[in-house]
């Protein structure tokens, strides 16, 4: 980790390393897979229990999903292209966002 979780930064920060593969962290639909000024990719998954995780790479990654796809916990949606590639990890809720160790914690 790079980065922690807090209210000005609410999402987790990845150093990556060339040839890593990046994976759902649960079931769901790909709801988003786009880009913006900021990130080369941002998936967005939406799963069952309510809950979103966004996968935002700041530089060029391989993605493996399309909008709408059907995903595992554990399917690939990136293959990182070069060493030190900075990756945001978003859980989200209702309520907005929240921290993903949380989460992580909660399921043991």
């Amino acid at each position: 980790l790079s980065s922690s979780y807090s209210e000005e930064q609410p999402y987790l920060t990845i150093t990556t390393y060339a040839e890593s593969t990046i994976v759902a962290a649960g079931d769901g639909t790909v709801v988003t897979v786009a880009s913006d000024e900021i990130y080369h990719h941002i998936i967005e998954i939406e799963h069952e229990s309510g809950y979103k995780t966004r996968y935002l790479c700041h530089q060029e990654a391989g993605v493996e999903v399309e909008e709408g796809a059907q995903v595992h916990a554990g399917d690939l949606l990136l293959t990182i292209s070069a060493d030190d590639t900075k990756m945001d990890y978003q859980v989200l809720n209702a309520d907005g966002p929240i921290d993903p160790l949380s989460v992580i914690d909660a399921k043991g």
